[in-house]
């Protein structure tokens, strides 16, 4: 097969299945019979389809015949595929499984194809494009539960958060203002240092006696509560300021680095205003397009209605709907149980 010399292999998919690596010249490949399982129709084509293949493009048959078991056995495998589908994507994994998917409606049209009587074949179609419709429906209704959040809810808080931030940033710049010193100036333990190389010597040995996991007030700068942590949750050394608002930055190895640091971090508030202030702007912008996003409409809206009274219809025609005591299910009821839970997902 891999040289030419033979043209055509017929055989089962367990004995030609993994490891038979004759994909070199392979043009079609032929189902003649439905298997199984989803994989094993994975498993066939990936002879064909599968590294080393000469060909650019190959074709892949599958053969039904009308009114036989042969469309039983496609549902089966079509309804098998819904599930497998809805672990193998990237999309969490929940108690419930999507109706459908690309793959699933490949089977289905196979299936669809050997059904004898028309308007079973028309009913698949229209099933399927109804379940595909009232996934996008779902779709289209979660997003809109989560544009209504952002903004009642999620927005809202986050904005009056960063105001209270930046009434909070405002007034440490004063209290800054107020109490900075022309020349270097820190209190630490009750002593006053003014030369940044003593004052972070001095913390150093503080770190060194006090609490681990525990922030310890140390003194102040600047009008500042000065605190220290020993060992935080990622194993680091924390020094922080603390007014109306706390700003913290890690403990490093120099002394003289440490009082610098103390003092980079009140000269950067007003970027912090800055910063705060986008983010503002930011939420209030989210927060009008969440609102301008659920208003906007279901665009399928009226195609699925008209499809789900196609589906209603054929439904009557086949007598179909039918509960266990064989009363067939009413139009009205149907409107009922099916319009309006439309966006619900299939429960496993």
């Amino acid at each position: 097969m891999r040289s030419g010399n033979k043209r055509i292999i017929l055989g089962s998919t367990a004995k030609m299945g993994t490891g038979t690596n004759i994909q070199d010249r392979l043009i079609a490949l032929h189902h003649l019979d439905c298997p199984w399982r989803p994989s094993d129709l994975e498993q066939r084509e990936g002879r064909i389809l599968r590294q080393g293949n000469q060909n650019e493009a190959v074709n892949i048959y599958k053969y039904v015949t009308k009114s036989t078991f042969d469309s039983y056995l496609w549902q089966i495998v079509e309804n098998k595929q819904r599930f497998i589908s809805q672990i193998m994507t990237s999309k969490s994994v929940a108690r419930n499984a999507e109706d459908i998917d690309e793959t699933v409606l490949s089977f289905a049209e196979v299936k669809a194809l050997a059904t004898g009587n028309p308007l079973i074949k028309e009913k698949m179609d229209i099933d399927n494009e109804v379940s595909r419709l009232s996934l996008l429906k779902s779709e289209y209704n979660s997003r809109r539960y989560a544009m209504e959040d952002n903004f009642t809810y999620k927005y809202p808080k986050m904005i009056q958060q960063a105001k209270q931030r930046l009434e909070g940033l405002i007034k440490d710049i004063s209290r800054r203002d107020m109490n900075k010193t022309e020349e270097f100036q820190i209190n630490i333990d009750g002593k006053f240092f003014d030369e940044r190389e003593k004052a972070g010597t001095y913390l150093q040995v503080l770190l060194s006696r006090i609490e681990p996991d525990k922030e310890t007030h140390v003194g102040t700068f600047n009008g500042f509560d000065l605190l220290i942590l020993k060992n935080n949750f990622f194993g680091q050394h924390k020094m922080s300021l603390h007014a109306e608002q706390k700003y913290e930055v890690e403990f490093g190895d120099s002394p003289h680095g440490n009082m610098v640091r103390l003092e980079n971090l009140l000269e950067g508030l007003e970027k912090r205003i800055e910063k705060t202030e986008s983010q503002i702007d930011e939420y209030e912008r989210n927060m009008t397009q969440s609102k301008e996003e659920w208003e906007k409409p279901f665009m399928y809206e009226e195609a699925l209605a008209q499809k789900l009274k196609r589906q209603f219809e054929l439904n009557a025609e086949l007598d179909i709907d039918k509960g266990d005591d064989g009363i067939a299910v009413s139009e009205e009821d149907f409107n009922e149980d099916v319009i309006t839970e439309d966006d619900e997902e299939m429960t496993v």
